[in-house]
């Protein structure tokens, strides 16, 4: 151990040596070594004291771990740089994160949602049970025999394969008092193309049924009356009307049409016409100024069901078409809201109300697809359509729709043949008229020639 006078001064010198903090990097370590530069020349430290740069200036800098020579704005300059760093690794992180668990809930959903069964191949009409009685008269179509048919000819099967990406489905609204089915919809989703193709049945439309009054909107009530199953019998006559089986179907209350609605915050339309209309056999008072609105889901119920003013000035002057129209109108405005991204959070709110609410064959996961595959459209791949017909008929006293059968025909096969052939004749059960005498597609008419309400020879 060194003694003497050189120890106090080698106490001050470790001293010294405690105070300075150790160099961070290299190019310290050089500093250190080799002095400072100025103007691109290596200054001795000696230089530097005498210059007053690169000294220790406090107690309160060796503290902080302030390098000497390093200005407060570059300190400033390096903290914000880090604290930019430090900020973008989380958020990166955060975004990752996020990323991973929408990802594995888009997995999950994919892998959950089920396309609704389908209908191969469709055997049409084989004993249709839609409405009592054995009938075994009937006019046949003007191109076939003069002679009635006492027999029911078959109905040729669909026998060609479906295409891929194709769903048929039939929509049915339901009044709440009379329990008739005043909007019905049959329609295609083709998610091979990004179509969505829907058809209105007139609700006088005239069906091929053993009951006296063959309007396609009496068949459901008439067999519920009857002990029968109502939705049964109405799958029966599409398949008549179309000549296959649809894959699923909803039975759907007006009131709850009225929740769908609500849920997605009421639907924004121009109400074409002042309606004014009280019927208090049918619950029902509408009172609804004409013009652009939003409507709740009551009043969009309301505007669905106007048919008549109490003074009769703002009835449809087209009837039933007229009022057709009006609901294509507002199905395509609710359509455009419900496909907007701002009403994906409501989805959950609207599934729940149809599964507790709707009688129907379409499953949650179901569901689910058309949901997905319904956003993925656009209000331009949607399309309305109505029977072709002649939509002002009469027979025996009661108005009815007689149907264009070749018209008919031509829109089947152009918007809902999920088939790879074309639908015709043999494939459906028809019945049309030209207000005098009926005629049947198959020859055949349930309930004979008699079984009409009113019918006179």
């Amino acid at each position: 151990m060194m003694s003497g006078p050189m120890a106090p001064q080698s106490a001050r010198w470790n001293t010294m040596r405690a105070l300075q903090k150790p160099p961070r990097n290299r190019k310290e370590i050089q500093m250190q070594l080799f002095g400072g530069k100025r103007n691109g020349r290596h200054v001795s430290g000696a230089a530097k004291h005498d210059s007053g740069h690169g000294t220790i200036n406090s107690d309160q800098d060796t503290q902080y771990g302030k390098d000497p020579g390093v200005s407060p704005e570059e300190y400033t300059a390096e903290a914000e740089k880090r604290g930019t760093r430090r900020w973008m690794r989380r958020t990166l992180t955060a975004l990752g994160v996020i990323a991973l668990i929408l990802a594995g809930a888009y997995v999950a959903f994919q892998i959950w949602v089920t396309p609704p069964e389908i209908n191969i191949n469709t055997p049409a009409n084989p004993g249709s049970t839609n409405s009592p009685g054995d009938g075994t008269e009937g006019t046949p179509k003007p191109e076939d025999t003069e002679q009635p048919i006492d027999a029911e000819a078959p109905v040729q099967a669909v026998t060609s394969g479906r295409r891929d990406g194709t769903y048929t489905f039939a929509i049915v609204g339901t009044d709440v008092i009379s329990g008739s089915t005043d909007t019905i919809l049959v329609g295609m989703l083709d998610t091979a193309d990004g179509k969505l193709n829907l058809v209105s049945i007139p609700r006088d439309t005239l069906v091929n049924t053993a009951y006296d009054v063959k309007k396609i909107n009496y068949v459901y009530p008439a067999c519920v009356n009857n002990g029968k199953d109502g939705m049964a019998a109405l799958l029966d006559v599409f398949e008549d009307l179309l000549g296959y089986r649809v894959d699923s179907y909803a039975l759907v209350d007006v009131e709850v049409c009225a929740q769908l609605v609500d849920a997605i915050g009421g639907v924004w339309f121009d109400v074409p016409i002042d309606m004014d209309w009280d019927a208090p056999d049918q619950e029902l008072y509408i009172h609804i100024k004409a013009g652009y609105q939003l409507l709740s889901g009551e009043d969009a119920v309301k505007v669905m069901r106007f048919r008549y003013s109490n003074d009769g000035k703002n009835t449809y002057a087209g009837g039933d078409i007229d009022r057709i129209q009006v609901q294509h109108d507002l199905l395509m405005a609710l359509a455009k809201q419900m496909l907007s991204l701002g009403n994906i959070p409501n989805l959950g709110k609207i599934a729940a109300i149809y599964e507790e609410n709707v009688t129907t064959n379409v499953t949650a996961r179901n569901l689910g697809f058309y949901a997905k595959e319904f956003l993925k459209l656009d209000s331009e791949d949607i399309t309305f359509q109505t029977l072709p017909a002649n939509y002002w008929g009469s027979l025996y006293g009661e108005g009815y729709c007689f149907p264009y059968i070749d018209e008919w025909l031509a829109m089947i096969n152009e918007s809902l043949n999920p088939f790879a052939s074309d639908i015709t004749r043999a494939n459906i059960d028809m019945l049309y008229s030209d207000g005098i005498s009926v005629y049947a597609t198959q020859g055949y008419i349930r309930g004979g020639i008699g079984s009409f309400k009113h019918y006179t020879p």
